[in-house]
């Protein structure tokens, strides 16, 4: 499971890494999100729309759009989720526009170029002038010849859209709870809770857990982090919890995760 909430800092504004059946259930965040499956689909779900993006074409999904995977996507590929204010020349409206179609294809060969050097360097995710350079030049690529229509938001009177979004701002907070996030967004705690279950069958806290191990999978990236302050930048109360959630989503502990990232970049599972 793999997902990249909004963005905190500037240091955590660039996500480069590599996928394996990537598999999500709707989410969004304030950030461009690119998927390049390079082997089989990649099943995705954007504004409740469904897509089937094929290897060799992309998925280009706009800020603050609903977005997901689903469990039947086999694709493997490459992935990159930045904010857009680290290429703010492009003169693109992200806020009130969006592509006529989110899958892209084909590819021009400025698009192939970049992604094939982006993938050589997705086991060094620090943002660097080369990887901002070829995603400037990749999403030039992706953008050309696109027609972008004006986004009329068909989710933002969406209950879900708003919790999505209350979720993505709040997941490190150690008192977010479900009474809170509820009264946030002005229902009661068993309506959402049931809108979490029926729309996007997981429950409250499981994708709570799902944004907090993702964070976490991120910070792991940087070595001068502990584990133990990780845990703590994420929302765990203590290191505990956190080994035992990146446990149950990850298959190993936080510190293997890590030591796997060592010893082969760029083969980063989702």
């Amino acid at each position: 499971d793999s997902m990249r909430p909004t963005v905190e800092n500037r240091a955590s504004d660039f996500s480069l890494f590599t996928f394996d059946r990537m598999r999500f259930p709707d989410h969004l965040h304030a950030q461009i999100e690119i998927a390049l499956p390079t082997q089989g689909d990649l099943l995705a779900s954007v504004d409740g729309a469904q897509h089937v993006v094929h290897a060799g074409e992309a998925l280009l999904v706009f800020p603050n759009h609903l977005h997901g995977y689903s469990d039947k996507s086999e694709g493997a590929g490459l992935m990159l989720i930045f904010s857009p204010a680290l290429l703010p020349d492009l003169g693109v409206d992200w806020e009130s526009t969006h592509p006529h179609t989110p899958v892209i294809a084909p590819l021009s060969e400025d698009v192939h170029y970049a992604a094939r050097r982006l993938t050589q360097l997705s086991g060094n995710v620090q943002l660097s002038r080369e990887t901002l350079a070829l995603s400037h030049l990749l999403l030039c690529g992706l953008l050309s010849g696109q027609t972008l229509e004006r986004a009329e938001n068909p989710v933002v009177d969406d209950i879900l859209y708003h919790a999505l979004r209350y979720l993505s701002r709040h997941y490190a907070s150690p008192e977010l709870s479900l009474k809170r996030a509820a009264h946030a967004i002005g229902v009661n705690e068993y309506h959402l809770s049931h809108l979490l279950n029926a729309r996007l069958h997981t429950d409250f806290r499981r994708y709570v857990n799902l944004l907090r191990v993702d964070k976490a999978r991120r910070l792991l990236t940087q070595k001068s982090l502990s584990v133990e302050e990780i845990a703590f930048r994420c929302g765990f109360s203590n290191l505990r919890s956190l080994d035992r959630v990146f446990g149950q989503i990850c298959g190993c502990t936080p510190r293997e995760y890590r030591k796997r990232l060592l010893c082969a970049p760029g083969e980063t599972e989702s």
